[in-house]
């Protein structure tokens, strides 16, 4: 893993953050770099641990809402973000809510390059 510069949550890097994700993520991806944070979250490259697997290489956003109508409103763009099919958007590959460390959201998005 290659940390980032500035501090993310309360100043938890990726790899910190990482501890937190759900074994459906941590099982199936490994953290490779930090690609970047800013006021509303920080956003994490990683790799499918099973090589023939589709995307191999994907964006982790993780996003800590203020309240729950914050987290509802990122749920629901995620929802509709699935139901999106562009060669020009990022394919939505899973997203979901770690309980832990306040209320994380996330989204599994496919890497473009």
């Amino acid at each position: 893993f290659q940390g980032g510069g500035a501090s993310g949550f309360g100043g938890e890097d990726g790899a910190k953050l990482w501890a937190f994700l759900p074994p459906a993520i941590t099982d199936n991806y490994s953290l490779v770099a930090e690609l970047g944070r800013g006021t509303y979250g920080t956003v994490l490259l990683a790799e499918n641990t099973n090589a023939s697997a589709t995307p191999h290489r994907v964006a982790i956003k993780l996003c800590r809402p203020k309240d729950s109508g914050e987290m509802a409103m990122m749920l629901k763009e995620g929802m509709a973000l699935q139901r999106l099919n562009s060669p020009m958007i990022a394919r939505l590959v899973d997203m979901g809510c770690a309980s832990a460390n306040g209320g994380m959201v996330y989204t599994v998005l496919e890497l473009l390059e």
